[in-house]
């Protein structure tokens, strides 16, 4: 909880000092590439959020946000030139920067949530080898678990346990 109150400062700075620059000078792209700079470092140096994915997107999305202030900096300077296929090129290659990010999200998006919401609307289920439709079976659970478990249900030994205990004996 105590990032947001620097993300709350970077948001505050991209939106004031920027907009209390000379919207006609370069200097208000220049500050913004300033800003997204540092948050870059400040996303890779302290990994503020649980999961490394949510790093990464940051990490991403504040390089997403420089190559925007960078390109409002070419066009301010006319980097591109008078050139008809330079326009192009560089109109293609600012839509692939600026969709990058975005195009992430969605594909992290799809990547975690779509099998679960293909399952929730009813997709092919398939039923592990020898498990009838009738049969509990948990698959995130190690054979082990699932023999301790049935331990604790008959409250003895099962046989799994004892094939453990010789294999230990053995060994």
């Amino acid at each position: 909880y105590w990032f947001e109150v620097a993300e709350c400062a970077r948001r505050l700075l991209l939106a004031s000092a920027i907009g209390m620059l000379d919207p006609e000078s370069s200097a208000s792209s220049v500050a913004g590439q300033l800003i997204a700079v540092f948050s870059f470092v400040v996303f890779a140096k302290l990994e503020p959020y649980k999961t490394a994915e949510n790093n990464i997107l940051a990490e991403m999305l504040a390089i997403s946000l420089f190559l925007f202030f960078l390109a409002a900096f070419m066009i301010k300077l006319d980097a591109a030139g008078d050139g008809e296929s330079d326009q192009k090129v560089f109109g293609v290659l600012l839509v692939m920067v600026l969709g990058a990010a975005p195009v992430a999200v969605f594909v992290k998006f799809v990547y975690e949530y779509a099998p679960a919401l293909c399952m929730a609307c009813g997709g092919a289920k398939s039923e592990p080898d020898g498990a009838d439709k009738g049969d509990e079976v948990d698959m995130g659970m190690k054979p082990e678990e699932h023999a301790g478990e049935e331990e604790a249900k008959q409250g003895g030994v099962s046989l799994g346990s004892k094939a453990r205990l010789m294999d230990r004996s053995v060994t």
